[in-house]
């Protein structure tokens, strides 16, 4: 480091030190972490989740530490919607591996008659389904119930605008920014407590435990067949999605390199 230099850095999430078997690299990216850490002078952190793993794994002074938010950066697009197209689906968005928690989701989907009868699944994104993947669809027979796109046949904020709800079910998040996509889309969002997913979403949604199959699939059959409360949550995210935007994070971000150089 140049004297008389300061240096900053972001710390998104503690995922390679929480989940270490889940990661093929974590040794050298949580090496790369912890000497970049321990040599700035400050530390921005995305969530106050991020802020708290932090002090707790490596013992972090506070004082050094400032939470800034992020902002959905996905532009909505407005459509003349009648009826959704997809309104007996539920959207699952991105990885599916380790603490992304794909597969407690389906299991607990497919362990519901009314839900498995109801509703289909849309997988947007993510990785190719793999060899263990597959042998556990076609365990639990949902091959038929699942359809897996990208951003080459659907956009996505169509996608939100016209599902049934947004399930998320990860068992931690750095910040969680399909929520608050979903939000502005006006998409019921329904989540697991995991990381900072209760911080962003806030006190207008419901949350699930992400280890207990049991009690995913008793909030997806509670909330899914309740127009009342789907609607609660479209109007409470109209609102809250709002309190997160780039010109704030950008402001804040100003002010703290302000006060430390």
């Amino acid at each position: 480091m140049q004297k008389g230099k300061k240096k900053v850095c972001t710390v998104y999430d503690m995922i390679n030190e929480l989940f270490p078997l889940e990661s093929k690299s974590k040794n050298e990216i949580s090496n790369l972490k912890t000497n970049t850490i321990f040599e700035s002078d400050h530390i921005f952190c995305i969530s106050n989740q991020t802020k708290n793993d932090l002090i707790d794994l490596f013992n972090i002074d506070e004082r050094k530490i400032s939470v800034t938010y992020l902002a959905s950066s996905l532009k909505k697009k407005f459509y003349n919607i009648e009826k959704k197209e997809f309104s007996d689906c539920l959207l699952f968005i991105g990885s599916r591996s380790g603490y992304k928690n794909f597969d407690n989701f389906i299991k607990a989907y497919s362990s519901s008659k009314i839900l498995k009868k109801d509703f289909k699944i849309i997988v947007y994104g993510g990785e190719r389904l793999s060899k263990k993947e597959k042998e556990l669809l076609d365990q639990l027979d949902l091959f038929k119930k699942i359809k897996f796109i990208n951003d080459k046949n659907y956009d996505l904020s169509y996608l939100y605008q016209n599902v049934r709800a947004l399930i998320y079910p990860s068992k931690y998040e750095g910040f969680g920014l399909p929520i608050l996509e979903a939000m502005e889309n006006e998409c019921p969002v329904i989540s697991s407590f995991g990381g900072s997913l209760r911080e962003i979403g806030g006190d207008g949604l419901e949350y699930f435990d992400p280890n207990h199959i049991e009690d995913i699939q008793n909030q997806l059959e509670k909330l899914l067949y309740s127009e009342k409360k789907l609607n609660e949550m479209v109007e409470y995210g109209n609102i809250r999605y709002k309190k997160f935007s780039w010109e704030k994070c950008a402001i804040e971000t100003i002010n703290t390199y302000k006060k430390i150089l």
